[in-house]
């Protein structure tokens, strides 16, 4: 008496395909730093790294809209930080320069 063949131990082994993330743009994470750089030095520096963060904030989110780069979130953060310092000193600036003492 002969055994019958015996069936292969185990299956083929399953694929994992792991998706890949978008490399992180180099924009938003300066439109952040500056935000922040801004928002913690704005009265030495007169919100000049305000207004980087403005400038790289809208870069940023014109870049990582695509999907090519992540960091939306950075940008939208820099931008925000940016923004918060400026309008109050360019309002200043503006009642100043119409004589009104804030």
């Amino acid at each position: 008496m002969t055994n019958p063949p015996q069936p292969p131990p185990y299956g083929p082994q399953p694929v994992y395909v792991v998706p890949q993330q978008p490399p992180k743009s180099w924009m938003a994470t300066v439109a952040l730093t500056f935000g922040i750089l801004g928002l913690v030095t704005f009265l030495c520096t007169f919100g000049v790294p305000s207004a980087f963060a403005v400038i790289f904030g809208h870069a940023a989110r014109s870049e990582t809209r695509r999907g090519a780069k992540s960091g939306h979130h950075h940008a939208t953060t820099g931008l925000v930080l940016g923004y918060v310092v400026l309008i109050p000193l360019v309002a200043v600036a503006i009642l100043n320069a119409a004589g009104i003492k804030p």
